[in-house]
């Protein structure tokens, strides 16, 4: 939606990423950048459970955020028109029991 709306291909990862070995650590960073708070990380880990395998990992990614390498949330994106802004975040919430239902998203004012 966002490449059709704005022509940007945010969630892509370079080649040599996407072929690494842990391919995995570059694309969830990116998903852990611009969709993740703090709220939505800890509701987040709390809904997958210390026993997940990516418990420990999306813990790691997400301290590896700083000022000098800070997140680049959905929010802050300047190529977005605000609603449509506020209607990926909200899809795209991190902790899913967070997420707008797809009848919620459909009744948005981006489908309007």
């Amino acid at each position: 939606m966002v490449y059709v709306m704005a022509n940007e291909m945010v969630l892509r990862v370079p080649d040599e990423q996407l072929n690494a070995e842990d391919s995995w650590r570059h694309v969830l960073r990116l998903h852990l950048s611009y969709f993740a708070d703090i709220e939505g990380v800890e509701r987040f880990l709390e809904h997958i459970g210390e026993q997940n395998p990516f418990f420990e990992c999306i813990l790691e990614l997400i301290n590896t955020f700083g000022p000098e390498n800070p997140r680049q949330p959905v929010e802050h994106w300047d190529f977005l028109e605000p609603e449509l802004k506020d209607l990926v975040a909200k899809m795209t919430y991190l902790d899913p029991r967070g997420r707008i239902t797809s009848k919620e998203a459909l009744e948005h004012p981006c489908f309007r």
